[in-house]
């Protein structure tokens, strides 16, 4: 047998073949990760929109229940008040990068918590500003 006939014969991919789909993969990873990065983004804040939305119910009982909007910490009002809890635990923003906690944003006479993500600032009770 010679030589180009064992060439020919051989079973593989040529360098033009592995080139094509090595350009199509990184098309391909080129559309994806931007998608994959707006949808981390859109988890986060439906986390940070819940938690606030927990965080208004749970103020929203101890007012029922007190008469009056919780004063000073929140996270002594909600969590670690000697009668009744309201938390669990306080939630935890999601964006871990900026160390942040929603009650540094709470309203005493409002009863509204407030916390920056992602250049907007969302409130307690619903709203979004810009």
């Amino acid at each position: 047998m010679s030589i180009n006939k064992q060439l020919q014969n051989s079973k593989g991919f040529t360098l033009i073949e592995l080139m094509v789909v090595i350009a199509i993969l990184g098309v391909l990873a080129a559309i994806a990760i931007p998608k994959v990065s707006d949808s981390i983004t859109l988890a986060k804040t439906a986390k940070l929109q819940a938690d606030l939305h927990t965080i208004a119910m749970a103020v929203a009982m101890y007012e029922a229940d007190n008469g009056k909007l919780p004063t000073g910490d929140l996270e002594v009002a909600l969590v670690l008040s000697s009668g009744k809890k309201y938390l669990q635990t306080m939630p935890v923003p999601p964006d871990s990068s900026v160390p942040a906690t929603y009650k540094g944003g709470y309203d005493a006479a409002t009863g509204v918590v407030t916390i920056a993500f992602q250049g907007k600032s969302y409130k307690s009770d619903g709203s979004v500003v810009k």
